[in-house]
């Protein structure tokens, strides 16, 4: 499995050139300089001047993201027919001795067997909103073992190794689900590998949030080999031997998520965040004169947005754009938005609540100045919509695409300075 979010540093130089564009942007600040820089900066008497352009010419989106693997929580969620994502966790090295009276002992039969899934911290008040399960499946087996039809495919009746009910309005911090020991001690005598699948199953719309191993320690398997009081139980945590290359994408591996039915948007509608998420790219077709030749004061992109049915859909989220630093030769969609250059340009963003209709702002006047310059045969003027919360959360954020009505369609209000003639040659 190759990860293209693993090379994206070899692009640096564009970063060095658009960064130098927003320190030759940033006399363009301060509106009063007067004739103190007058190439770059216009007088006070310079009138203001504001235009509203159709300026995106391309909209589209890709789902998956953050890549799998790489998720900072899990979420193991229902509702009805719209949402159903599981949990999947690997224990590629399971023990085969145990501690009974100090001595060391081989484990030849199993008394019990527990799955330990903690609950997220920032989670720890929230109730469930009405009666279900949570299932535990042995998903080992699965041919692909990162592919979601194979691994959904694993959760039969014949595989299903344990259960655990919950009533509405129970709160639980910690998950205790006793599973199959006599299917635990089969795993372990015969492959010393055993990979499960947590599942929820609600009458209404649920979800529990996991810390994955990336960022805390995870659900583990808790093992008791002797009804024995004086048998020490074994803790198991995630870990994994697959792929065999690249190596560094085990250990994010251990555990992770799968989307096994997701919502999709209305048609001509774009959606941001989500589960699974997604991402947005955008493509401008800016007027040069304004960008090259002009003091950019203002730049805001119009969106329209249609209010979003999806879970936690009252919950303030961040929406942010940044531009897509990738080569020219990165013209797959998924590879091109994991070059979302975020992490090395300031962030402008959109505070909105997704249930909420009409059209919103979303500043980026900090892309128009990095865009100042230069050539956007070389440097396209693309830009990736995400959201801050991507991944963690259920939100989502719905605009209306170019497909959209006329009103309804993304657009650019401009508020620019014009060039100044200094006399100057």
């Amino acid at each position: 499995m190759n990860r293209s979010s693993f090379v994206r540093f070899k692009n640096l130089s564009l970063f060095v050139v658009a960064l130098a564009a927003v320190s030759l942007a940033g006399c363009g600040e301060n509106l009063g300089a007067g004739q103190a820089c007058p190439l770059l900066c216009p007088p006070e008497s310079a009138p203001l001047k504001d235009t509203i352009v159709d300026a995106v010419v391309l909209d589209t989106s890709a789902t998956g993201f953050p890549n799998i693997g790489f998720e900072e929580n899990l979420i193991v969620a229902h509702r009805a027919d719209s949402l159903d994502t599981r949990v999947i966790t690997r224990f590629d090295s399971l023990p085969q001795t145990y501690k009974f009276q100090n001595t060391d002992s081989s484990i030849v039969r199993m008394d019990s067997a527990f799955i330990i899934a903690p609950r997220l911290l920032s989670d720890s008040a929230a109730k469930f909103n009405a009666d279900g399960r949570f299932e535990v499946y042995d998903v080992t087996d699965a041919v692909n073992d990162t592919a979601v039809a194979d691994l959904a495919g694993q959760f039969t009746a014949s595989n299903k190794i344990g259960e655990l009910p919950y009533a509405k309005g129970d709160s639980p911090d910690t998950l205790r689900i006793s599973i199959n020991p006599a299917r635990v001690l089969s795993r372990l005598q015969n492959g010393r590998n055993l990979r499960v699948g947590l599942r929820m199953v609600s009458t209404g719309s649920d979800l529990y949030r996991i810390p994955s191993t990336n960022t805390a320690a995870g659900l583990k398997l808790t093992l008791k080999p002797n009804s024995d009081t004086l048998a020490s139980p074994v803790t198991v945590s995630p870990v994994t031997y697959s792929p065999v290359d690249p190596v560094f994408l085990r250990f994010p591996l251990s555990d992770f998520q799968i989307t096994v039915v997701g919502a999709l948007p209305a048609a001509n509608v774009l959606r941001v965040g989500g589960m699974p998420a997604r991402r947005v790219l955008l493509r401008f077709d800016i007027p040069s004169r304004i960008v090259d030749s002009t003091v950019v004061v203002r730049a805001s992109l119009m969106l329209t947005q249609r209010p979003s049915t999806s879970p936690e859909a009252g919950d303030t989220i961040s929406v942010q754009i940044v531009p897509i630093v990738a080569s020219s030769q990165a013209t797959d969609l998924h590879t091109q938005l994991e070059f979302a250059g975020g992490a090395f340009f300031p962030v402008d963003s959109l505070r909105t609540v997704p249930k909420d209709s009409g059209v919103v702002s979303l500043e980026m006047v900090r892309l128009l100045r990095a865009w100042k310059g230069q050539n956007p045969v070389s440097t396209p003027r693309i830009a990736a919509l995400f959201l801050s919360s991507e991944g963690t959360k259920l939100s989502s954020f719905d605009f209306f695409s170019i497909e959209a009505a006329q009103s309804l369609r993304p657009r650019l209000r401009i508020t620019y300075v014009p060039r100044v003639n200094s006399g100057q040659p």
